[in-house]
């Protein structure tokens, strides 16, 4: 379930139904994005322009949150009542610092 809410997500951004793929979103993350951008979800994550993840390599999961590292991107994921969320995406690590993330909530 994990892996599928990823690629979910990864399809609809390939697809450019950003609309869903905000649907993916964690409301937090979805908030802090149409804020940040002063546009609706789907205008704002087409604008932020995401690197095509691509299949999965590698889910760690830490009980209630997920890093998902796929082929092209790192995701970061929170289980809520109704399934797995994105909570950051478009996210690289940092030497020595936490991954850096083009998408994320508050």
């Amino acid at each position: 379930m994990l892996s599928e809410a990823s690629e979910s997500f990864e399809r609809h951004l390939v697809a450019g139904d950003m609309s869903a793929a905000c649907g993916a979103l964690a409301p937090s993350t979805r908030s802090e994005l149409e804020e940040s951008e002063q546009k609706t979800c789907p205008e704002a994550l087409a604008a932020e322009q995401l690197p095509e993840g691509g299949a999965v390599r590698k889910v760690n999961v830490y009980g209630r949150q997920a890093l998902v590292q796929l082929e092209g991107d790192t995701l970061f994921l929170s289980q809520f009542a109704e399934g797995w969320k994105i909570v950051a995406a478009g996210c690289h690590p940092e030497a020595g610092k936490p991954y850096q993330c083009t998408v994320k909530g508050g």
